[in-house]
């Protein structure tokens, strides 16, 4: 891939909003493009750069994706489906003013056990409902009376005994008691008067126990819940935490699975930040489940006990959603996607499934709720076990481990871009922690960060604090969403972005492009250095798996200095029969800046793709060293004639086109692609070294793009490459809504610019990504 061509259109003249403008630049660079196709094989396919503004093209017609697959893990059954609000189906429409809240299953996942609040939203008189799942009849458990029978989402239905528990004030005080499904044996467990009052229980797994908790007789505000057991029988009453003693508010408890654990939500008093702990049965080994500055509640366990789903407003939601996160901690990953209501009270279907919750209008809670389903997601089943000691090079050694995507970052030029469209700080377009976290919930494990050098572009060269400080947060965001990171530096000293990204664009003055690394020794020894003192900066954190030393080297274009020196040079073996060994070599520059990084890290894996922008073509020009933990790029986007095809659509997959701009029509189809990896095959089987595909990709709009992406992680996986797409956009709307040709998040649709639903892309690339077992949080890094 020729990132003068593709980023072109990823980082387009949109930069500027005049739409005429961008029409005639983009017709003014067809000559060019179309001379440099006859020079090298797909590097001349370069007739691609065509599609350097994605606003204009015909819409294609949706098609329906396939039925989800399924795949067994951990026992249970899991469909292969996205989860958000159009996945989600209602259960029930309750009366008018009644609220239906706090759904748990039943042991057999055949029913479902909530509480029905006759005035609203918490407000009673409240009784017990059944909602049998399959006939989708619901008949009241408890008889109506003038109080509050009220259960618990999680383990309020007991397999071994048979029996839900909940709490009611039937009897003047807030107690535990116990019914039969079929409205008998309804009995009281505890029996006191006044406060304490004992709330919210869960059954113990064998039904010997139930935890709950006591609340004092004060307003909510002032509440300082603690942690209570008792056995069944009502004796052995014993508190667990002592929220008054402690300066806490601990609330909600539920048993795990197993009864080695006892999850529960807890706060510092008057603070709305909830966070998720566990502890034993007795009290004691208190560990956190969430951390996040943001209101986790309503907690309990997946039917094996490894995950936790929850209730939250993480990553600043103006309104809770439902999250699921890992027991022992971890990246949360959002299930519901509601925006004007409020998610809660979630239980896990026993099967593993299903999440059935309560939702409500907004964030007044006198609205009443009802409840709702929706799919577990992918990945929620049991992480592969980590091993005790872990070496970031076996994630790219033995097989594929590591599918993702890239995020593209570059310095924001206010005079250029304007004061929204790259959003107001020093690097741009602005990521999340939301935009992160949606990545990771979709299954990628692996973050390409194609960032700017943390050294200045000019000398003298100097560490930018202000880059620095940004790819600091980058790392933060891709650890708490729990994904590996590669640092990928675009630019540095000796070499601007626009010499990447925009060469031959007219819509930047050419002052801003800098080729000098190419002749200028002291912008190469800066270089060296600058990944030097990134590689002491960041050699202990754990999440980090590589560093790519230059996204796409391009001498053989740019030369010294692209606008008075260009070299336009695309057949790899004119360019190193005239410039091999010289400074225009990556060859011997590469290998400099791996003995740097070596001098202060010893182990971190080195990314080094080859000249020609790491096109699959110039890979085997690529001259391999000594060392061991170093692997080999490939950016394949191959043939551009079809991944970069703006509309009116001719060229399709599988089609017959001219690929290679040789006058001759070919077969392009799956065998089309496999012979063209042949190159990697060759190299990998020659030099026993691996090989990964760190970007890919092709225009979402591609008639046959979603079969094409799927034959070409197919075949990526069969040579066990790692591989992270292009690209996976931030939610930044002045940016997200111009530059999207590769967002596949907005549909095939070239004239929409905002998320879809589904689209077979998405399936297929979901359908890959579901395949991660590891992630930062099931492995210990050595470091």
């Amino acid at each position: 891939m020729l990132a003068f061509l593709t980023h072109t259109s990823r980082n387009p003249k949109g930069f500027l909003p005049q739409i005429a403008r961008i029409n005639t630049e983009k017709e003014n660079l067809v000559d060019k493009v179309l001379k440099r196709a006859h020079n090298a094989r797909f590097a001349r396919g370069m007739w691609a750069l065509l599609p350097l503004f994605l606003l204009a093209g015909c819409a294609q017609p949706a098609t329906s994706p396939a039925a989800p697959p399924t795949v067994t893990l951990a026992g249970t059954l899991m469909p292969l489906i996205a989860t958000g609000t159009l996945d989600a189906v209602r259960l029930t429409t309750p009366p008018a003013s009644a609220s239906d809240q706090n759904p748990a299953f039943s042991p057999d996942g055949s029913r479902i056990v909530f509480t029905r609040f006759e005035k609203g939203y918490n407000v009673g008189p409240a009784g017990l409902f059944l909602l049998d799942l399959n006939t989708k009849q619901i008949t009241r458990l408890t008889p109506w009376e003038d109080q509050d029978n009220v259960n618990l989402p999680g383990s309020a239905w007991n397999a071994t005994r048979k029996r839900i528990v909940f709490a009611s004030d039937r009897a003047n005080a807030d107690d535990l008691w116990r019914i039969a499904p079929d409205g008998s044996d309804f009995g009281r467990i505890t029996s006191h008067s006044g406060p304490p009052w004992y709330i919210e229980p869960s059954w113990s797994p064998d039904g010997q126990w139930i935890v709950f908790e006591a609340d004092a007789g004060v307003p909510d505000d002032q509440q300082q819940g603690s942690i209570w057991k008792v056995r069944a029988d009502g004796s052995g009453l014993t508190t667990l935490t002592d929220g008054p003693g402690s300066g806490t508010d601990d609330r909600q408890p539920n048993w795990s699975p197993a009864g080695d654990r006892i999850l529960f939500q807890r706060r510092t008093p008057g603070s709305d930040d909830w966070n998720l702990y566990t502890m034993a049965t007795d009290g004691s080994d208190i560990r956190p489940a969430t951390t996040a500055p943001s209101s986790d509640t309503d907690a309990s366990w997946s039917p094996d006990g490894r995950w936790i789903v929850y209730s939250s407003d993480y990553g600043g939601l103006p309104m809770p959603n439902i999250f699921v996160v890992p027991a022992a901690g971890g990246a949360p990953v959002r299930v519901t996607h509601h925006t004007s209501s409020e998610d809660g009270a979630p239980s896990w279907s026993p099967d593993g499934r299903w999440i059935a919750y309560e939702s409500h209008l907004g964030q007044d809670e006198t609205t009443p709720a009802s409840l709702w389903r929706i799919a577990a997601p992918v990945g929620t089943p049991t992480p592969t076990p980590a091993p005790q000691a872990f070496d970031k090079w076996t994630l790219w050694s033995g097989g594929t481990k590591l599918r993702g995507a890239n995020i593209y970052q570059r310095r924001v030029y206010p005079e250029l871009d304007g004061i929204e469209f790259m959003g107001s700080g020093p690097v741009g377009p602005p990521y999340v922690q939301t935009d992160l976290d949606q990545l990771a919930g979709w299954g990628a494990n692996y973050v390409n960060i194609s960032h700017p050098g943390l050294f200045t572009e000019t000398a003298p060269y100097t560490v930018d604090l202000s880059i620095q400080n940004n790819l600091d947060n980058l790392l933060t965001m891709t650890a708490r969403a729990d994904m590996f990171a590669v640092i990928s530096f675009r630019s540095g000293p000796g070499r601007a972005e626009f010499s990447v990204c925009c060469l031959g664009d007219s819509w930047f003055d050419t002052s801003y492009l800098n080729d000098s690394v190419w002749q200028d020794q002291a912008a190469q020894d800066a270089w060296v250095e600058m990944w030097r003192y990134t590689a002491e900066r960041y050699r202990n954190n754990p999440i980090v798996a590589g560093y790519d030393l230059m996204v796409e080297p391009n001498s053989n274009e740019v030369g010294s200095d692209a606008v008075n020196d260009l070299l336009d040079i695309w057949d790899p073996q004119e360019f190193y029969a005239k410039y091999g060994g010289s400074l225009y070599d990556w060859n011997q520059l590469y290998p400099r800046i791996v003995a740097a990084i070596r001098q202060v890290d010893a182990g971190t894996p080195i990314l080094i793709g080859g000249n020609g922008y790491s096109a699959v073509d110039w890979l085997p020009y690529v001259r391999p060293i000594s060392d061991t933990h170093t692997l080999f790029t490939i950016h394949q986007y191959a043939p551009m004639a079809f991944t970069h095809q703006e509309p009116p659509l001719t060229n399709t997959y599988p089609g017959v086109f001219d690929t290679d701009d040789d006058g001759v029509n070919d077969q392009f189809d799956r065998a089309w692609i496999d012979d063209w990896l042949t190159t990697v095959d060759t190299f990998t089987a020659t030099h026993g070294i691996p090989v990964a595909a760190n970007e890919f990709g092709t225009m979402r709009w591609e008639t046959g793009a979603a079969a094409f992406m799927n034959d070409e992680m197919a075949l990526f996986e069969q040579r066990g490459l790692n591989y992270a797409l292009w690209d996976w956009e931030p939610a930044w709307a002045p940016w997200n809504v111009e530059v999207d040709a590769f967002n596949f998040r907005h549909g095939p649709d070239p004239s929409h610019h905002t998320d879809v639903a589904s689209s077979d892309l998405i399936s297929v690339i979901k359908k890959y990504w579901a395949r991660n077992t590891i992630r930062p949080s099931t492995v210990t890094t050595k470091r």
